[in-house]
């Protein structure tokens, strides 16, 4: 393992990605980006302090999972990092990644903070999508890994292809490498800052829309009674999901006050969540899977 690519997902403003670009360019570690945007008008612009920036414009309605997949297409490192524009990585963060694998492990992922804006809307969302990886996190084997902070090893990528085909949803892509027998690992020095402001009601219509298409595609090949059983579950989901980030968040002691503050939000996103599950369990996907952006 010698060289390292990483994919940016890019959909926010150009603020946003610069602060991302500029710190690639001080990583210890000189890799291939590639920056592959649902946004115009956020170029980088070119710098000779910065490693080379492959930019790759796609349509508006292009989704997440679809800018993962064509930037992993582009990518030639040994190693294909996973990131977006809303991360900026510690300075370490290629060296680390690379040293995971070096090591011999498969899929790497690394924790992520946060950087505080003030707003309790900001708070919810970084509990509700990154609580369960706020630092300080131990090294070792995991059960997931964020999508936004994830490197493989090219040519597992590459053996399972077909499986991103119509987007790189991390969620689905572990499962078949895990069936594979690959083991996902979380590197606790493979740091990233969370980053960015949102508007409420855009998370809210986002928790509803991820939830609805990830139940979709989970139970799409199930049973009518298993959908209707899955179902039947989401009805703890708020409770159960906001008192597991409440759990890290007491286990770890970093963010208590803002945790509770953000409470406010963080019970509505968790049962929109809920609500999103049981609409795909009931009645598929719908057009959710377009809103992944």
């Amino acid at each position: 393992v010698t060289s390292l690519s990483v994919v940016v997902a890019a959909t926010g403003m150009a603020e946003q990605l610069e602060r991302c670009l500029d710190a690639l360019a001080r990583q210890t570690v000189r890799p291939e980006v590639i920056v592959v945007s649902n946004r115009s008008g956020n170029a980088p612009a070119s710098s000779t302090d910065s490693p080379p920036v492959s930019f790759v414009s796609m349509d508006a309605s292009t989704t997440v999972p679809r800018l993962r997949a064509e930037g992993i297409a582009r990518a030639s490192g040994d190693v294909v990092v996973l990131t977006e524009d809303n991360a900026v990585p510690d300075t370490g963060w290629c060296e680390e990644i690379l040293r995971a694998h070096r090591a011999g492990h498969e899929v790497v992922g690394g924790p992520i903070d946060n950087e505080p804006t003030g707003r309790l809307a900001d708070w919810a969302a970084y509990f509700y999508e990154y609580g369960r990886y706020m630092p300080p996190v131990p090294s070792g084997e995991a059960d997931a890994l964020p999508g936004n902070n994830v490197s493989y090893r090219r040519s597992d990528l590459l053996e399972i292809a077909d499986h991103f085909e119509d987007g790189f949803y991390e969620v689905f892509v572990h499962d078949e490498l895990k069936r594979l027998g690959r083991t996902l690992r979380l590197h606790s020095t493979a740091l990233v800052h969370h980053i960015g402001r949102y508007e409420a009601g855009t998370v809210l219509s986002a928790c509803y829309h991820h939830a609805r298409a990830y139940a979709g595609m989970r139970t799409r090949n199930r049973s009518a009674a298993v959908r209707l059983l899955f179902a039947t579950g989401t009805v703890i989901l708020p409770v159960l999901l906001t008192a597991r980030i409440g759990r890290i968040v007491l286990s770890r002691q970093r963010y208590v006050g803002p945790f509770f503050r953000s409470l406010v939000w963080l019970v509505p996103f968790t049962c929109s969540w809920a609500l999103g599950e049981l609409s795909g369990y009931l009645a598929g996907t719908g057009d959710s899977t377009r809103h992944w952006t």
